[in-house]
């Protein structure tokens, strides 16, 4: 309980975050805060970067309130265009949780890594609480995330 008296009341936990990530050097909230960027190389976008992990497996996850059918997600990839060593990675893959499991989704259009756009996956539904990005960084090379969007079928 907090406070004392009538104006007590108990204590609730704050909601667990919306992303988690294998490692983060920027602000979890950017990667679905709904800040569009112009370019791969956008300095005002706000954007979740590995910055100092080169070449490695990365991963982040986006959960939800409560199960929710996906079948597409949208990733616009940081590319510094070879001003220094952000580059859109070599390759990823889309995940959804089952329990406390992560199993591969299926059917998956391609998972594209061009620069200066969303990537869009496609896949077979899903219903879930949760997806994950598995992200292989290029050798040498780190990456990041400007946006992350989502939706059901109802949404293509």
């Amino acid at each position: 309980t907090i406070g004392e008296g009538p104006d007590a009341h108990e204590w609730t936990p704050p909601p667990s975050p919306r992303h988690e990530t294998s490692y983060c050097w920027d602000p979890l909230y950017s990667l679905s805060d709904g800040e569009m960027p112009t370019c791969s190389n956008d300095k005002a976008t706000p954007m979740l970067s590995w910055l100092g992990h080169r070449g490695t497996a990365e991963w982040v996850t986006y959960r939800f309130d409560k199960a929710r059918t996906v079948s597409w997600c949208d990733v616009y990839w940081t590319d510094s265009k070879g001003k220094n060593s952000i580059q859109a990675p070599q390759s990823w893959k889309v995940s959804y949780r089952v329990g406390q499991v992560w199993r591969e989704v299926t059917g998956a259009s391609g998972c594209g890594v061009e620069v200066d756009k969303f990537n869009r996956v496609t896949f077979q539904p899903v219903e879930t609480t949760a997806l994950r990005l598995d992200v292989q960084l290029r050798p040498d090379r780190t990456g990041g995330i400007l946006e992350w969007r989502l939706g059901g079928p109802r949404d293509l």
